[in-house]
């Protein structure tokens, strides 16, 4: 078939579904081999309408890798309950831990890691559909990050998201842009009265180059009007 022949995958199962067989086919390409994220969704939407199931491989869970005591939340309801939401892939459809935007729809959150990351996917999982994200813009190792910040500044990539209860959709990104990745910045964007993110997952490589400690300073409720985060960066990273 033409999707197959295409994009190099191959049918590894079959399934019954509503009557229906379903080829699932494995993927041997990453995303930035392919046209651009437009090409995927419409990739998505053609597979599902000839009840195709399309996977990808998009790295390993890098959980592990997140440096969680210091993700930072800039509009979140409470303190330090973005932390929560990151946890290992198995446990993704666990509700107990809700992250919610404030005082309206927008929440930036600020995710440094402990070694460098070449990052290949994203899965953000909401707490019911009305409380989604509907867009998602992706920044990469930037200091000094409030919301004129990513306003202003040229994202790595901006995703349309689809709503995602269960967080079993992965957002492949173009990981040529997402080599040696220290601190990756997502920009969350909703319709309703705010946002209520359940799951954030990483997937990707890690990388053997490790990146020094920094400290961040923000407020303890962050306001629109003052969304400024201060990084201090305590010693080079170590980059070439």
């Amino acid at each position: 078939m033409c999707i197959r022949d295409r994009y190099m995958g191959r049918v590894v199962s079959t399934a019954e579904y509503m009557g229906k067989n379903i080829s699932i086919i494995k993927c041997n390409t990453y995303m930035d081999q392919l046209a651009d994220v437009r090409t995927m969704q419409l990739l998505e939407r053609v597979s599902t309408k000839a009840h195709i199931k399309l996977t990808f491989n998009v790295g390993d869970d890098i959980f592990d890798a997140i440096d969680i005591e210091r993700v930072i939340c800039l509009n979140e309801a409470v303190r330090d309950s973005c932390r929560k939401i990151f946890k290992p892939r198995d446990r993704r459809a666990e509700k107990t831990n809700v992250l919610e935007s404030d005082s309206d729809p927008e929440l930036i959150l600020i995710i440094p890691f402990t070694v460098n990351i070449k990052l290949k996917s994203v899965t953000i999982a909401s707490k019911s559909v009305d409380e989604a994200p509907d867009r998602l813009q992706l920044y990469i190792n930037l200091e000094n990050v409030d919301f004129d910040t990513v306003e202003s500044h040229p994202n790595v990539q901006a995703i349309d998201l689809t709503a995602d209860i269960s967080g079993d959709f992965e957002y492949p990104l173009r990981a040529s842009k997402f080599q040696n990745v220290s601190k990756l910045i997502l920009f969350l964007k909703g319709r309703e009265d705010r946002l209520g993110i359940t799951y954030i997952g990483l997937k990707g490589e890690k990388t053997n180059m490790k990146r020094q400690i920094v400290t961040a300073v923000y407020e303890a409720k962050p306001q629109l009007a003052d969304h400024k985060v201060d990084l201090e960066q305590t010693n080079s990273w170590g980059l070439q």
